[in-house]
């Protein structure tokens, strides 16, 4: 692969004969929103690899400040990740940063068009919320909790960081294969250098915190291409991003699960001046402007963790682990021979339209033997968490 630098010359052409005059930018704040952030890596993708058409600063791009910007390569936008994750050093990028100005550097890159004089007001549209396990136990191992997310759009990347309880979790991991990205690419995904996470001290010292970051763009066959998230061009409502692993300390003061993982504080987040960047609650959108972002100042349940039991098989009433007639035989035993109830109404929930009655038994008959739609997810296959707000009590622990 030919690793080439864009020079004067180029910048030139683009221009039209004449150069623009150098602008005023912030290093890294490829998408000029003000901030340098894990949207702009997605936006370095979309413009590098996925024709999100110019550059709007060229400038920015140069976020190692070495007078050059690959276009066959990710040095930049690798450094960025690096950056935000500290697995770099911690200083800020090279000036302008954390303010505009000008270039203090010569070199042969100009910037087309400046950037915002302030960071915006955040365009709400995205929220995040745990779905964790009803409760937990002193010494428990491998429990896990899903980030889910609510947008009003499709998604190209997301970031999203919470404190962590450091009293009552350690081994915090995040486990990529989980997202809901299409399972083909999930084992490339998780190779990328554009997908990170990481666990850190924070201001206050009963937390830790947790960054997680992904951009949703896989290479295959030497082309980077975007990945759905999910496959669909609309709105995302309370997805699975990840799951993210944890184990209880065995002296841990048990207490409520929702004050385990909550959101980040502002205070949280490295400073530089009065310029706040990293990892926020956030996501950059996929489709119509390249480097729209949208980010959120609360979740969903304005930071409380969602109580919503194990992970369970829909349409398996009889919780055998596997769907089939002899679970709608159970459920029709129960509802009209008063014979033995599911272990959670949840499961005999088969159309998942938050009721148990005939037309579950029906639904689970037709897809058996018709071919009709499967049960809403989680299942019939696969375990997982129920992500449908009703009213039953959460299942028992089924699956794992």
């Amino acid at each position: 692969m030919c690793f080439v630098q864009i020079h004067l010359v180029l910048l030139l052409l683009w221009g039209g004969i004449i150069a623009p005059p150098p602008g005023e930018f912030v290093r890294g704040d490829m998408n000029l929103d003000g901030q340098v952030t894990v949207a702009d890596a997605s936006f370095y993708l979309d413009i590098l690899f996925i024709d999100g058409g110019q550059r709007p600063c060229a400038d920015a791009f140069d976020v190692d400040d070495d007078g050059g910007i690959p276009i066959d390569n990710l040095e930049d936008g690798r450094f960025l990740m690096d950056w935000l994750f500290r697995t770099a050093p911690t200083a800020p990028l090279p000036a302008p940063f954390p303010h505009r100005d000008e270039d203090p550097t010569p070199d042969a890159i100009t910037c087309v068009r400046s950037g915002p004089s302030s960071p915006p007001a955040p365009v709400l549209g995205y929220s995040t919320a745990i779905l964790a396990p009803p409760a937990i136990a002193r010494g428990q191992e491998n429990v896990p909790f899903f980030a889910l997310a609510t947008t009003r759009g499709p998604v190209g990347s997301f970031s999203m960081a919470y404190r962590v309880r450091k009293d009552i979790l350690q081994n915090v991991r995040v486990d990529f294969s989980e997202t809901i990205v299409p399972a083909p690419f999930r084992s490339q995904l998780g190779a990328s250098p554009f997908v990170r996470s990481v666990v850190l001290p924070t201001t206050d010292a009963d937390f830790n915190l947790l960054l997680v970051a992904v951009v949703f763009a896989v290479e295959a066959a030497g082309d980077w291409q975007r990945v759905p998230f999910p496959a669909t061009t609309g709105r995302v409502d309370r997805a699975p991003l990840v799951r993210i692993m944890a184990d209880v300390r065995p002296e841990a003061p048990l207490g409520p699960v929702d004050a385990v993982l909550v959101p980040a504080l502002k205070s949280d987040f490295f400073v530089a001046g009065d310029f706040v960047h990293g990892v926020l609650n956030e996501y950059g959108g996929l489709g119509g402007n390249a480097g729209d972002t949208f980010r959120s100042n609360a979740t969903d349940d304005g930071g409380v963790v969602i109580i919503d039991g194990y992970e369970f098989l829909r349409g398996d009433s009889n919780a055998s682990l596997a769907v089939d007639i002899s679970d709608a035989t159970f459920t029709l035993n129960y509802l009209f021979l008063g014979k033995e109830a599911p272990k959670c109404l949840d499961l005999a929930d088969a159309n998942d339209d938050g009721d148990v009655d005939l037309s579950d038994a029906t639904f689970t008959l037709g897809y058996l033997f018709l071919g009709t739609v499967a049960p809403p997810e989680p299942g019939p296959r696969s375990c997982g968490f129920d992500l449908t707000p009703d009213g039953f009590v959460g299942c028992p622990k089924l699956c794992r």
